[in-house]
């Protein structure tokens, strides 16, 4: 490669759909014109709705059509692709990108291979773990957005300490100075107008915990019918959260919006924020509702407690503390003064800790560093 000629950076990923890892490239993507090097994203699976949006601040877009039973194919496509653009850096997010992103690099001669771990990934049987401890070795470096990341690493997959970086995730405050006239208008068109809403975002899965969700908006609507809950995001539990609001007689007050790519509109109008997940690493919609403003009433699991001082910038509770929930939603709700304290707090922390500019030198430096240990800078 020329001196004058930037590196260049392959970020492999299944989708641009609208998850957390996903919105984390999202964030970062219209800032790699700043970057010290030469960034593109691969779709594994398919392009996603931040596709398009990328593609207009000038990121380049590929698609890798990969399909399970085609799997070898894939590999071998995505190698030829390694070589043919003279990949430098291939910086995988999720385990399946992981997984065929390392293979391809591997055969390719890729130099620097970086893994992006965005979650706990709880799910993994021991032979996912097993190819972990074979990769690391070929692996330079596996980034974790959270210390509990980082344990879970070190202790499932044996992953050694000088292959692990903390680099948080990014959000980039730009996307979440929404205005009075479109917050009113989103609450006008959801029937949240003149409601207080309390609002969470994130994938329907079980480590969420969305079921105890439902339990705490029931406890406070018995109380108060002045509130209303609005469930942002899509999966597998879709249908079983929809139902078990039937059965709990909220489904006319709890608003289920599917996946949607207008998040900043959908935290502005929310009026506090509601984690109640099981497990977590750092979750990315935290982020933006600490960028909100919000006032976040949150489980104390995973790097949540890394990011939010109770009574500071949220409330924490104990993982499954519906009670805890309630009352401090409840208490909330009707001091105004404190929830506005609580979101000012949170938002001026996310702003020194997660901007797009911050990260990505941080991801520079981190290139930088694997490139010279390798003589290639």
């Amino acid at each position: 490669m020329p001196p004058h000629e930037k590196v260049r950076v392959l970020h492999l990923i299944e989708s641009l759909t609208a998850g957390g890892a996903e919105r984390n490239l999202n964030y970062l993507g219209p800032h790699f014109k700043k970057s010290r090097f030469n960034h593109s994203i691969c779709c594994m699976m398919r392009r996603g709705e931040f596709a398009d949006e990328l593609e207009r601040e000038g990121v380049e877009i590929l698609e890798l059509g990969y399909r399970r039973r085609y799997f070898l194919q894939s590999v071998i496509r995505l190698a030829r692709h390694l070589r043919r653009r003279r990949i430098g850096i291939i910086h995988t997010h999720l385990f399946n990108p992981g997984l065929v992103g390392r293979l391809a690099a591997w055969l390719a001669g890729t130099p620097v291979l970086i893994t992006h771990e965005h979650g706990k990934t709880l799910w993994k049987k021991p032979h996912h773990h097993l190819f972990e401890r074979l990769a690391h070795r070929r692996t330079d470096m596996r980034i974790v957005v959270s210390e509990d990341i980082r344990d879970l690493r070190r202790k499932h997959e044996r992953t050694p300490e000088h292959k692990l970086i903390l680099i948080e995730n990014a959000v980039d405050p730009a996307h979440f100075d929404v205005d009075d006239d479109t917050r009113a208008a989103l609450r006008r068109e959801l029937g949240l107008d003149g409601f207080f809403v309390v609002g969470t975002v994130g994938r329907l899965v079980p480590a969420k915990a969305y079921h105890l969700f439902l339990e705490v908006a029931h406890d406070l609507l018995s109380e108060n019918d002045g509130m209303r809950f609005l469930l942002v995001g899509e999966g597998i539990l879709r249908a079983e959260l929809e139902a078990r609001a039937r059965s709990l007689g909220i489904d006319d007050r709890v608003v289920f919006t599917g996946g949607r790519a207008d998040i900043p509109e959908l935290i502005a109008a929310m009026d506090l924020y509601l984690i109640t997940s099981e497990t977590e690493g750092l979750p990315i919609s935290l982020i933006e509702a600490m960028l909100s403003a919000k006032p976040i009433v949150s489980t104390a699991v995973g790097g949540i407690p890394e990011v939010l001082t109770d009574e500071e910038t949220g409330v924490l509770v104990e993982s499954g503390d519906r009670a805890a929930m309630v009352e401090s939603i409840s208490r909330l709700s009707a001091d105004a003064a404190g929830r506005e304290a609580l979101g000012r707090n949170a938002r001026r922390r996310a702003l020194e800790r997660y901007s797009p500019d911050a990260v990505l030198e941080k991801l520079d430096q981190l290139y930088l560093s694997l490139l010279k240990a390798k003589g290639l800078q």
